[in-house]
């Protein structure tokens, strides 16, 4: 088994691979370089220097949509949500197999009173809530493309989806026990230590979603999802102002939408070749020169990832350190407790 697991993750970092070098020739198949160092040439600075700042404050509202969804899991301080979200930035910008959601959640539950399993489900919570934030946006740009009815359509089932399971996970919520039954009853077949394990991997789940429970809480969650991808809008439109691009002003979230389709086509870290492909092919569409498309795309990724990467390192292997070391020894002080 473990060497099955082996071959399917070396599959998957060469497939990853393999996609991001043809995704990169894609992107720059015939161009003109010349072209490219006179576009970058010309690039403003100070509006890409603010991204920067504007990116500091997205992981600062990262890290309070985190510290909210665990609130009813135990008390988090913003330092370690913010600490443990670097530690995810900076993990799938160096690591294979975007590795960085494993390493937040591990670090949630190292550094807090939530189980392995919650801060999953937590993370879940929330990449349901930067989809349907999407898919508000697809519907709310619909209009403008070329196939708005089956676009809008789209958006509409897409955000029905994501409600039911928003209900079901409530219900699973509200109802642990018979959740759990169910996963029994389901699992039963395949032998008692599995059966077992489900049945106690989902309770941990279940208690991931406890912040479905509170209105409030979700609905500040939501709120701190559309500020979050918000500053992230203003970054799109910071690109165009530094490289002069006149442009209609919903290419900015057309633009983010095909960034974050990048984002979910396996690839080398950081997104090498999937965000350079789709971030220049979306700006393409706009009828910008394949120059000045592969410019922004090259611009844009450095300043996303290399500014972040070297600062946050040190901070973030402290950190990491710290909370494995912690967790160790919870872990070994009771068993050493004398009894009685």
């Amino acid at each position: 088994m473990a060497g099955r697991q082996g071959m399917m993750r070396v599959l998957y970092a060469t497939t990853s691979l393999a996609i991001s070098g043809l995704l990169l020739y894609l992107t720059f198949r015939g161009i003109d370089f010349a072209a490219v160092q006179a576009s970058l040439a010309r690039a403003k600075w100070a509006p890409l220097a603010v991204c920067l700042l504007v990116q500091a404050v997205s992981f600062w509202l990262a890290a309070l949509r985190s510290r909210e969804l665990l609130r009813p899991l135990g008390l988090y301080r913003i330092r370690d949500t913010l600490r443990a979200f670097l530690a995810y930035v900076v993990a799938n910008n160096i690591l294979p197999l975007r590795l960085g959601e494993l390493v937040r959640a591990d670090l949630l539950a190292r550094c807090g009173d939530a189980s392995l399993a919650s801060s999953i489900v937590v993370l879940g919570i929330e990449r349901m809530l930067d989809l349907l934030f999407l898919v508000v946006l697809f519907a709310a740009v619909a209009p403008y493309s070329a196939g708005e009815v089956n676009a809008g359509y789209t958006a509409i089932s897409l955000i029905v989806v994501l409600v039911s399971v928003t209900l079901l996970g409530r219900w699973a919520v509200d109802h642990k026990a018979s959740f759990q039954t169910v996963v029994r009853n389901v699992a039963s077949p395949f032998g008692h230590w599995l059966r077992d394990a489900l049945v106690r991997w989902s309770g941990q789940a279940i208690e991931g979603l406890s912040v479905l429970r509170s209105g409030r809480l979700f609905s500040k969650s939501a709120v701190l999802t559309a500020l979050y991808w918000g500053t992230m809008l203003v970054n799109v439109y910071l690109w165009f102002v530094a490289f002069d691009l006149q442009l209609p002003w919903y290419a900015v979230p057309i633009v983010l939408l095909f960034v974050s389709i990048g984002h979910l086509i396996p690839s080398a870290p950081s997104g090498v070749g999937t965000y350079h492909f789709f971030c220049a092919a979306s700006l393409r569409v706009f009828g910008v020169d394949q120059a000045t498309a592969a410019s922004v795309s090259l611009v844009s990724h450095a300043i996303t990832v290399v500014p972040v990467t070297i600062v946050s390192m040190p901070f973030v292997l402290r950190f990491v350190s710290a909370a494995w070391r912690s967790r160790d020894r919870a872990s070994v002080e009771p068993a050493a407790r004398p009894a009685g």
